[in-house]
């Protein structure tokens, strides 16, 4: 790090206060960068790649080069009837920046905030679920092969962590951090060892806690064993599957059905709002394991005219999964209430919350996608440069959805258009 002599730690701090806040710039090493530029950097990282940051950088510069340099310039040799030195006024080299440069100046305004970061995280307690899920995808963009991520039941990211294997005991440190924050779950959704290794690692934490496996990667168990996932039984297959597993609130849905008849006599309730409306529950383990062989019966001895649909693998899979189904891997934690009332819609003039199922790991498996978007599309990084850039995409996340919430909350009368947009949709 080189300083200037105006930006000397030592002759910074014999400034007041007042006249000390006055410098907006950054000293990113070599140069001092323009503390709004930096600012652009930062917002942008997550969302475009390095050159496009540059090639944005380097067109807003030029323009302002060109508005006060170049005209002004004109202008006054035509005032003053002199020929203007062209080769002068040109838009000097000096003044482009790289991709190389927008990098290492992310990293250095990184290196500055890290703890601020850190410090944002440690506030992420999370509530009373925590979801856990490896991605590769991501991991590999920047130069790791598992990408750790806990999420809390209302989707705020808690951590975000590179670990050497896709193993529970690899997330020790992870669980050791949040347990230091304070953070006291009752249960946690895993996608695999629900009764094994996590089991032991999460309960040496918080000794009560339960342990359930997520029922959407209990399906995919079954529906990635068929003969194809373009086979015309495949979508109906994995819909009897859900049904025999989850169990909607019968009487809340015969309240729904009556209200939406009341202003749509010939149309039935669309499948999209009663899953917004309806809560639904885990069935009893006898239950479910009934419900399902029944499926797997009726596919078994449907007419064989598109093709058979269940393969071997597929009763060998249901065997599996079976044992952990009679242990009540699947089952809702007693005494919790899985769904998170949001908001409140009118439909044929009775009013319904919108729910937010707060079981399963489906929710992570979402944000793999975003953590490619804040990596870059194709772009392959470090692991410094890496995990940083995912620290600022999650904290930007758990930003966004914390305005959103505050928004969700505020007074009566207040209401934004969206919401007004979306009862609007759930009602017509």
């Amino acid at each position: 790090m080189k300083y200037f002599l105006v930006d000397a730690p030592a002759v910074r701090a014999s400034f007041p206060q007042s006249v000390s806040s006055l410098w907006h710039f950054v000293n990113t090493g070599r140069k001092l960068c323009d503390a709004s530029a930096m600012d652009l950097i930062r917002s942008l990282a997550t969302k475009t790649s390095w050159s496009a940051i540059a090639d944005a950088l380097n067109e807003i510069t030029r323009a302002a080069w060109s508005r006060e340099v170049e005209k002004p310039y004109g202008h006054l040799c035509q005032s003053m009837q002199i020929d203007p030195l062209t080769e002068q006024s040109a838009f000097p080299s000096d003044l482009q920046v790289t991709d190389k440069c927008i990098k290492n100046f992310f990293m250095e305004d990184y290196a500055r905030r890290a703890q601020d970061v850190d410090e944002e995280f440690a506030k992420e307690v999370g509530d009373e679920v925590l979801r856990l899920d490896w991605t590769h995808g991501a991991a590999a963009r920047c130069g790791g092969k598992h990408l750790l991520n806990i999420m809390d039941g209302r989707g705020y990211i808690l951590s975000s962590r590179l670990t050497p294997t896709s193993k529970p005991f690899a997330a020790r440190d992870s669980i050791e951090d949040l347990l230091r924050r304070g953070a006291h779950p009752k249960v946690a959704y895993v996608d695999d060892e629900c009764c094994g290794a996590w089991r032991s690692v999460l309960q040496a934490v918080w000794p009560g806690i339960h342990v359930r496996l997520d029922c959407m990667h209990a399906i995919r168990r079954l529906a990635q064993t068929t003969t194809s996932t373009q086979h015309p039984w495949h979508g109906k297959f994995c819909s009897q599957l859900s049904m025999a597993i989850l169990e909607p609130d019968e009487t809340l849905l015969r309240r729904l059905n009556l209200a939406w008849a009341r202003d749509h006599t010939h149309q039935r309730l669309p499948e999209s709002i009663e899953r917004k409306c309806v809560a639904r529950c885990i069935r009893e383990p006898l239950e479910t394991v009934t419900r399902v062989e029944q499926v797997l019966k009726d596919m078994q001895m449907a007419p064989e005219s598109p093709g058979p649909l269940l393969t071997d693998a597929t009763h060998s899979a249901w065997r599996n999964l079976k044992a952990h189904v009679l242990r009540g891997c699947l089952q809702d934690p007693p005494g919790m209430n899985m769904h998170l009332a949001t908001r409140i819609v009118t439909v044929g003039g009775e009013c319904f919350h919108c729910l937010t199922s707060l079981r399963g790991t489906s929710p992570v498996e979402g944000l793999h996608a975003h953590q490619k978007q804040w990596l870059g599309a194709f772009a392959h990084h470090g692991s410094d440069v890496g995990e940083a850039l995912l620290k600022d995409g999650a904290c930007s996340w758990n930003r966004a959805k914390r305005a959103r919430a505050l928004a969700v909350t505020r007074p009566p009368g207040m209401a934004s258009a969206r919401d007004s947009e979306s009862d609007q949709d759930l009602a017509a």
